[in-house]
């Protein structure tokens, strides 16, 4: 009887302990997180509005076509306004990707750099609207916008 109870204690015990390892994360460092304010750094970092600028251009351009098709609407018919206007339409959004890629590119490397030298684990956009950080992390939002300015 005792060799069961001895047993048990023990097995609570081994129990006990992997719970309280868990909670603490196995003595591992806190992960430290980072995050910057998306709205700043697509208002005031240099390279990402010239990059949006740059697009804007574009796109407004695909606009200035549209509004050409439309013009000649009655003139093309409507079959071969319809497959004008979907081509229209891809191209714009083909445009619309292309940018949005160039943006994510430039802010996933500056991004990459400043967690590196920081030691940041983890770096999480954060607004007024959906506050992901409520207390703690470190804000490198002005030094992503001083890295964009630089490029």
């Amino acid at each position: 009887m005792k060799s069961k109870t001895l047993k048990r204690s023990l097995a609570a015990i081994a129990a006990s302990i992997c719970i309280a390892g868990m909670f603490s994360g196995c003595g591992s460092p806190k992960t430290q997180v980072g995050y910057i304010k998306p709205e700043r750094v697509m208002k005031e970092a240099a390279q990402i509005t010239a990059i949006m600028d740059e697009g804007n251009a574009r796109l407004k351009e695909g606009q200035q076509k549209f509004m050409e098709l439309e013009n000649n609407r009655a003139q093309l018919g409507e079959e071969e306004y319809a497959r004008q206007g979907q081509a229209l339409q891809q191209e714009l959004s083909g445009i619309n990707q292309e940018y949005t890629e160039k943006v994510r590119t430039a802010l996933d490397g500056v991004l990459a750099e400043i967690s590196k030298a920081k030691k940041l684990d983890v770096v999480v956009a954060s607004d007024a609207q959906a506050r992901l950080i409520m207390w703690g992390g470190v804000d490198i939002t002005d030094e992503v916008i001083g890295k964009l300015q630089n490029k």
